[in-house]
């Protein structure tokens, strides 16, 4: 059974108050945001060398054929059938063909009628069953995806560049109708396949976005996504996956200091059981101390506490929103992963350069921080007025947790770009190991965070969503086009500085919150292998 977590940020627009959370986020969470369309495509069998019987396609019994299998890069099994040029010698290598059948099809259907023809010519011929098809691995059956079936033909080049009688510099694939354009895209990243043929080969992604011939309107093609989209909900669920909706309390008070508080205040945001079709759960307990310490080695967090539910998640799934930050210079993927998933004592560790203070006008001498410091360094003084031993205390954040009127509090605000570097090795510590996959909404980018109870206006125009895998190519991707886009000329705080001027090509984030470093951030994050700032935009 996988845990999927769908992390999403705030959740709510302002963290601090009642206010409703922004459409476009409610909305979001309500869909899925990856959307696959599946085509299968049937392909007419040729009648050319039809024999009279069941099987219909030409045989040669002098071509010896035997049924081969073996696996691809991800250890799924191949199902191929091998066929040899006759009376071959030992002591010559032979060129070698890899043929793939026509979509919708199986080796059997033309394929291996092809691999016949071209073993009586004198070449060692494979013809493969595609991943998900026939002999094949691969669940679902009988799904459609690109990547897979070119890997199917690299896998087919590991099998028989490791042929004793195979010439590994002369092999090559013939791709029959849809399989034309997968022996092509094998080709492109594969340069052990010297030569490629097509056989009626067409444009499979365009067919499979616009229809045969284009035949498909625009509602048309949306109204397949969706219900493809759909259709991802029940076989996600199929899978016996737990998906769940999650956060972690905030450091400072207010309505997500608490899961209690924080559970309603989602509920109230639409972030509930029913609207999201899963349950919501608070990360790291009653009061932000429920969380597990994981291991990075970092040079500014060895080892980040992250929210226990999190941490035993089995998949990352996370929704950000792109908008400004004060401390961070913006708040995107990363943000949302490091600071997101940090329990209370992790948010402590990523926000301060010092140990906790005790605001003495705040504290009601409680108790409860001298009862749960578990270093003995919190005591009460003759006014029962709590006190911090700085010779014990060790920064541990687990009063700041579990305080809530706001006595104990985080003592000095470390630098941005301190700011940023934890917050990347803690998205290290979040996705360690995992799957993982991030969407960004580029919408209402505010100048501060949402935890804030007020906010400016949207200082560019909606600019839709992004999604990669790459959390830190994600991040760039956003950062370039929030500095290509201009302003919007409203009331908010660039316009009134810049009345005239659309400020295209400038870095927006700098320009409202100067003492940040955002890109600070980044390239620590590349530079200890969470991700890449290059990225290639893919618009749809």
């Amino acid at each position: 059974m996988k845990n999927v977590l769908i992390l999403s940020s705030s959740p709510h627009r302002n963290g601090n108050s009642d206010t409703t959370c922004n459409e476009f986020m409610c909305k979001a969470m309500k869909r899925t945001i990856i959307l696959t369309a599946i085509f299968l495509f049937l392909a007419n069998a040729a009648k050319s060398y039809a024999q009279k019987d069941a099987d219909n396609f030409y045989k040669n019994p002098a071509i010896p054929t035997e049924s081969v299998s073996f696996q691809n890069l991800y250890k799924m099994k191949v199902g191929a059938a091998l066929f040899l040029p006759q009376d071959m010698k030992a002591d010559i290598k032979y060129p070698a063909i890899i043929v793939g059948h026509p979509m919708g099809a199986v080796k059997e259907q033309s394929a291996n009628l092809y691999a016949t023809k071209m073993a009586e010519r004198g070449f060692v011929t494979l013809s493969i069953d595609l991943t998900y098809w026939g002999e094949s691995g691969g669940e679902a059956r009988n799904a459609v995806s690109p990547d897979m079936y070119a890997e199917t033909f690299s896998a087919a080049v590991d099998f028989l560049g490791t042929r004793t009688f195979v010439d590994r510099e002369r092999i090559g694939a013939i791709g029959i109708c849809g399989s034309g354009s997968f022996a092509v895209s094998a080709a492109k990243i594969d340069p052990r396949l010297k030569a490629v043929a097509t056989v009626s080969m067409y444009d499979m992604g365009s067919a499979a976005r616009n229809g045969l011939k284009k035949a498909l309107m625009p509602e048309q093609r949306k109204q397949i996504l969706s219900e493809a989209a759909e259709q991802r909900y029940v076989e996600f669920r199929s899978f016996g996956a737990k998906p769940f909706l999650t956060d972690c309390n905030t450091l400072y008070s207010g309505r997500r200091s608490n899961a209690v508080d924080h559970l309603q205040s989602a509920m109230e945001n639409g972030f509930n059981p029913i609207s999201a079709q899963c349950q919501v759960i608070i990360a790291d307990g009653l009061k932000g101390t429920d969380y597990r310490e994981i291991p990075v080695d970092g040079e500014y967090c060895p080892a980040p506490k992250i929210g226990t539910a999190i941490a035993d998640a089995d998949i990352i799934i996370s929704m950000n929103h792109f908008k400004g930050h004060e401390q961070a210079g913006f708040g995107g993927a990363l943000k949302n992963l490091g600071m997101g998933c940090a329990s209370v004592g992790g948010k402590l560790e990523l926000h301060a350069s010092s140990q906790p203070k005790v605001a003495t006008e705040n504290c009601i001498g409680c108790n409860i921080c001298v009862k749960h410091c578990a270093h003995d360094a919190i005591h009460l003084n003759a006014e029962r007025k709590a006190e911090i031993d700085y010779t014990k205390c060790v920064g541990c954040g687990q009063c700041v947790a579990l305080c809530q009127h706001a006595a104990a509090v985080v003592s000095d605000w470390d630098t941005s770009e301190r700011l940023n570097y934890k917050i990347a090795e803690y998205s290290v510590a979040v996705l360690k190991d995992k799957p993982h996959f991030h969407i960004s909404f580029i919408m209402n980018v505010s100048p501060e965070c949402d935890c804030w109870n007020h906010n400016d206006a949207a200082i560019i125009p909606d600019l839709g969503m992004l999604a990669s895998a790459d959390p830190v190519a994600l991040d760039k991707a956003g950062a370039d086009l929030v500095i290509q886009a201009p302003v919007l000329h409203s009331d908010n705080v660039l316009a009134k500085k810049h009345e005239h001027e659309d400020l295209c090509g400038c870095d927006k984030f700098h320009m409202i919150h100067p003492d940040t470093d955002w890109l600070a951030g980044l390239r620590h994050a590349e530079k200890i292998g969470l991700g890449t700032m290059d990225y290639e935009l893919i618009k749809i």
